[in-house]
C-alpha cells in the first residue's frame, strides 16, 4: 500500500481515476477508484489515495480516497427534480459529479433570488462543506448472478441563483457561463467605480495631452471582426516629407482609467479576459470601459499606447518610438474590407 495525492477525475458510472504526476511525462500514474470508495470526493478535487497491495486483472492500479485536500468548487448547476415544501431535490447538469443535491426551501424574502424555485427550474447550487455528504453503498447481485455495487451520494447546501427554465436558450447559455466559473454582471460597485473613472480620467485636459505624442491628425484605423463588440487595437499610416512611411500601432490605455489597488483592477485581475461565447460577450471590464472609453471607437479621440515606426521603402526599420498617445480613429473595417 503507498499513498500519493492527486486531481481526481470520474466518468458517468462514478469510477474515479485519479493522475499522479511524475517528474516526466511518461512517469505519469493514473489510480483507479472504485466508486464505493470515491466517497465524498467530486472532479478535479485534490484527493489523497491509498493504493491497494495488488494490481486488478487488467493489471491497473487501484486504491480508495483517504482524504480531500482541496476542493475544486462549491458551485455547480442543477435542475430541480423534486420539491415537498421544505426540501428542494437537484441533479447536476453534469452527470459525471454522480450524486444529487438537496436544499431546505428557501425563505425568499430571506435571499437574494428573484423568486420561488420550482420543480424544472435551472439552478447554481453552493454546497456547504460543513455538512457531511450522505453516502449509500447498497450491495446486490444481477440476475446473472454477479455482485453489484450501487452508490447514491446526496450532497448538501443552498441555491445562489435562479437562471429560469431548464431548456431556454438564455438559461442555458447562462448556465454554460456560470458551470465554468465566470460571472455574467458586474457588481453595482464595480459599475460604479467605473462611471466614476470615466468621469474623472476621461477628459483630454492639457495637463493629460502634455504627457502624451498627439498623433490625432495621422490617419488611422481599427480592424475587426464583423460582429465586434470593442476595438482595443489600431494602425496608423502616414508618408513624411522624406519619403519614408511612419507607421504606429496603438492600444487602448486601460491602465489610465483602471487603476492598481482599485476594485475595478481587482476585478480584472480576477476575471484575466473576456470571454466570447456564440451570441454573446462577456467583458472582462464593464461596458462603459469595454464598449466605451477603452474602446477605439471610430471619430473619437482615444488614450492608447503605441509603437511608432519609421520605415524606408523597402521596410527597414529606421527609428521607434514607445509610449502614451491620444490618438482618433478615422475608420472601422472589418476583415473582409480590410
Amino acid at each position: 500500500m503507498a499513498i500519493f495525492q492527486g486531481t481526481l477525475s470520474l466518468n458517468m458510472r462514478g469510477m474515479g481515476y485519479v493522475r499522479i504526476p511524475g517528474e516526466k511525462k511518461s512517469d505519469d500514474k493514473t489510480i483507479v477508484v472504485q466508486p464505493q470508495f470515491v466517497l465524498g470526493a467530486l472532479p478535479y478535487d485534490t484527493v489523497e489515495v491509498n493504493t491497494f497491495p495488488e494490481p486488478n486483472r487488467r493489471g491497473e492500479i487501484e486504491g480508495k480516497i483517504t482524504k480531500i485536500i482541496e476542493r475544486n468548487t462549491s458551485a455547480f448547476v442543477a435542475v430541480i427534480t423534486e420539491e415537498d415544501g421544505k426540501h428542494i431535490t437537484a441533479r447536476p447538469d453534469n452527470q459525471k459529479l454522480s450524486c444529487r443535491f438537496q436544499m431546505a426551501r428557501p425563505h425568499i424574502h430571506a435571499t437574494e433570488l428573484s423568486r420561488e424555485p420550482e420543480i424544472g427550474d435551472k439552478i447554481l447550487v453552493h454546497i456547504d462543506w460543513n455538512i457531511e455528504p450522505k453516502i449509500t453503498i447498497t450491495k446486490t447481485v444481477t440476475p446473472e448472478g454477479y455482485p453489484r455495487t450501487e452508490v447514491e451520494r446526496v450532497f448538501f447546501g443552498h441555491i445562489q441563483k435562479i437562471f429560469g427554465k431548464h431548456g431556454e436558450h438564455d438559461v442555458e447559455m447562462e448556465a454554460i457561463v456560470a458551470s465554468a466559473g465566470f460571472e455574467i454582471g458586474h457588481s453595482t460597485a464595480i459599475e460604479q467605480e467605473a462611471s466614476e473613472s470615466v468621469q474623472k480620467h476621461g477628459k483630454l485636459t492639457t495637463e493629460e495631452l502634455g504627457k502624451r505624442r498627439d498623433v490625432r491628425d495621422v490617419w488611422t484605423c481599427t480592424i475587426d471582426p464583423i460582429d465586434a463588440k470593442d476595438f482595443d487595437d489600431a494602425l496608423s499610416y502616414q508618408t513624411l516629407e522624406n519619403g519614408n512611411v511612419e507607421i504606429g500601432i496603438h492600444i487602448a490605455d486601460v491602465s489610465h482609467f483602471v487603476r492598481e489597488g482599485t476594485l475595478l483592477d481587482k476585478e480584472a485581475r480576477k476575471r484575466a479576459f473576456s470571454v466570447y461565447l456564440v451570441d454573446r460577450t462577456i467583458p472582462m471590464l464593464p461596458e462603459v470601459l469595454s464598449n466605451g472609453m477603452c474602446s477605439l471607437n471610430p471619430n473619437e479621440d482615444r488614450f492608447a499606447f503605441s509603437a511608432i515606426f519609421e520605415m524606408n521603402q523597402e521596410g527597414q526599420i529606421l527609428s521607434r518610438w514607445f509610449g502614451k498617445t491620444v490618438i482618433h480613429s478615422n475608420k472601422r473595417f472589418n476583415y473582409e474590407e480590410a
